[in-house]
């Protein structure tokens, strides 16, 4: 996908990606991410740049999906097709949200459902970084 030239142009005309040592003086940084591809609003740009390369991927993807039990929970992304959850681990956030994700993946281990970690550091190299544990996990795309 990264070597795909629509991606390419997509990624020359408005992506950033979260690298380490960012000027966090930066008056970009609040900038709300545009639509995804497949019209999807997201929260952050990282959750925006994994949008976009799954979309790409031909994977079919839910955003924020509710997880299936009584207390409100959101998952990241799931992917319907092969039940698999995905979640990015920003950094720097806050007690509360780390709260909640750990949660999550609390629910995640009792209802036996696999679960792909991303984190800032994957973010330069999303498209080896999810075909490698996408294929893992014997998902198919592309």
């Amino acid at each position: 996908i990264a070597s795909h030239p629509a991606f390419q142009r997509l990624l020359a005309r408005c992506c950033r990606v979260e690298q380490k040592g960012s000027d966090s003086d930066d008056l970009f940084n609040d900038v709300p991410p545009p639509l995804t591809l497949d019209g999807k609003q997201v929260e952050s740009w990282p959750h925006w740049h994994i949008a976009q390369w799954l979309y790409l991927a031909g994977l079919r993807y839910a955003w924020q999906r509710d997880l299936p039990v009584e207390e409100p929970l959101l998952a990241d992304f799931y992917l319907a097709d092969a039940g698999v959850y995905l979640e990015y681990w920003a950094s720097g956030e806050h007690a509360d949200q780390l709260a909640k994700r750990m949660r999550r993946m609390e629910v995640y281990k009792n209802l036996g459902a696999p679960v792909l970690d991303i984190h800032p550091e994957d973010l330069p190299y999303l498209d080896e970084y999810l075909s490698r544990r996408l294929q893992e996990l014997s998902v198919e795309f592309y």
